[in-house]
């Protein structure tokens, strides 16, 4: 359940159509808001003139002071009326502090949109939506900022959502995200899930053979069974959401194809189908083992519909162990 979502703004228009779409979730969720602006500086050598530090400390204090009355004037908006907001200017990086205060302060999902420019503190959105998405452990919705983008998923009333799937445990982290995300946005009965493999046989071969594993060559008819397992796989997930979701309606399929991150943007990008697309940032299954986290950012680089990213335990407890061993590897130099 969404309890505290976090919504990173740098005082452009563009970057508050993420506090749009929040506010609407917290609304429906009894959510508090988190606003953070990161107050960042350019680099010294790009100053020319004065001393360096004292131009340093001048640049932001100036940034933390607009900072401060830009959130001020963001937290009176008619926007957030009714909602409980909290408000924080940080001083640092922005994409490590961004998630480090997500961390600190249990978010339950990070909002934020592709593309946001502020004057010297600008922050650009795009960047940082592919950092943050990749490294975050809660889940992130991404939101496009395209003047053809669709409305807010959920206004008409209904949702209808594209989850992608590989047929493994670490793909299946983002359904779950996907359908409380949705149960926010509209009543079970008028929520829509499809649930969609792409069978990429061609690079699972190719990815057997950069790794050194002494794969046969495909038999004929490889790619019909592995389409085939796809869609028992697909079935077999769709009853079990259908069990626990009876109001929601679910579906499935399963396609075949040489590129799977133009594939999904092809079928997301059929006008009309889906109000956003939910992925998880890694998930390999079997044969058919296309690395999500590519083909992740690939897809948001592309989609015009907001995107829900979501990252498996699995790689989230693998970056942890990575993280504790450069740390004991710096302490022991």
């Amino acid at each position: 359940m969404l309890k505290r979502i976090m919504v990173p703004l740098d005082g452009s228009e563009r970057a508050e159509r993420g506090l749009a779409m929040a506010a609407r979730l917290a609304r429906a969720t009894g959510s508090e808001l988190l606003l953070v602006r990161v107050v960042s500086i350019p680099p010294i050598r790009f100053v020319p003139y004065g001393e360096p530090a004292q131009i340093a400390l001048a640049l932001i204090a100036n940034a933390r002071q607009a900072a401060d009355e830009y959130l001020k004037r963001i937290e009176k908006s008619p926007l957030v009326e009714g909602i409980t907001v909290e408000a924080r200017a940080i001083e640092g990086h922005v994409t490590g502090d961004l998630l480090e205060v997500a961390r600190i302060e249990h978010c339950d999902l990070i909002v934020l949109t592709t593309h946001g420019y502020s004057g010297f503190n600008h922050l650009r959105l795009g960047r940082v939506a592919q950092h943050v998405a990749r490294h975050s452990v809660v889940p992130v919705l991404v939101l496009p900022v395209r003047d053809d983008s669709p409305a807010h998923p959920g206004s008409t009333g209904e949702v209808r959502m594209l989850v992608t799937l590989d047929g493994s445990s670490l793909a299946e982290a983002a359904v779950a995200p996907a359908l409380e995300l949705g149960r926010a946005m509209a009543a079970p009965e008028r929520i829509s899930v499809h649930l969609l493999q792409v069978v990429d046989f061609f690079t699972a071969m190719m990815s057997d053979a950069e790794r050194g594993q002494n794969a046969p060559p495909p038999e004929i008819g490889a790619e019909e069974r592995a389409l085939e397992q796809a869609r028992l796989y697909l079935t077999e997930y769709t009853e079990r959401i259908r069990r626990e979701n009876p109001q929601m309606k679910v579906t499935s399929s399963a396609v075949l194809a040489g590129d799977a991150a133009k594939m999904i943007c092809d079928i997301a990008g059929n006008p009309s189908a889906y109000d956003f697309v939910a992925m998880a940032t890694h998930g390999r299954g079997g044969l058919q083992r296309w690395a999500m986290g590519s083909t992740t950012e690939r897809v948001l680089h592309a989609i015009h519909l907001p995107l829900l990213i979501v990252r498996s335990p699995v790689a989230i407890e693998h970056d942890l162990a990575a993280s504790e061993a450069a740390e004991l590897e710096e302490l022991h130099r």
